[in-house]
């Protein structure tokens, strides 16, 4: 996995990208609607979310992770769909780049910051 990410980090760096909108469901409801999420100005995505919830992000194709993941986090790199329930502690902005080729060798590439704040504020 991790000559994937080097190898895919190579591929990604110094090349023009191409941004795409995510859909985010956050919490534990299964049949919750997911929310469409777009970049900003300068192409990153902000997801709020509160200490102890459960983050689910789907991309429009499969996905490839360029930065570490977390504890508590997955990626199903086929079907595009990163997972994450932040345990205790976890407050403050993450980041985290996701990039993929498409078929006409376009970049494909996603910076999301996810923004926890504590529960009980």
């Amino acid at each position: 996995m991790l000559r994937e990410q080097e190898n895919s980090r190579a591929v990604l760096r110094g090349t023009p990208r191409r941004v795409e909108q995510v859909d985010v469901i956050k919490g534990f409801n299964g049949n919750a609607t997911p929310q469409r999420f777009y970049p900003d100005e300068n192409g990153d995505i902000t997801v709020d979310i509160k200490e102890l919830e459960r983050v689910e992000i789907h991309f429009p194709g499969s996905m490839e992770a360029l930065s570490p993941l977390p504890i508590g986090s997955s990626l199903d790199r086929e079907k595009g769909i990163f997972y994450w329930a932040a345990g205790p502690g976890f407050f403050g902005e993450y980041w985290f780049h996701f990039g993929r080729r498409s078929a006409n060798s376009e970049t494909i590439a996603n910076r999301i910051k996810i923004v926890i704040q504590p529960k009980f504020k």
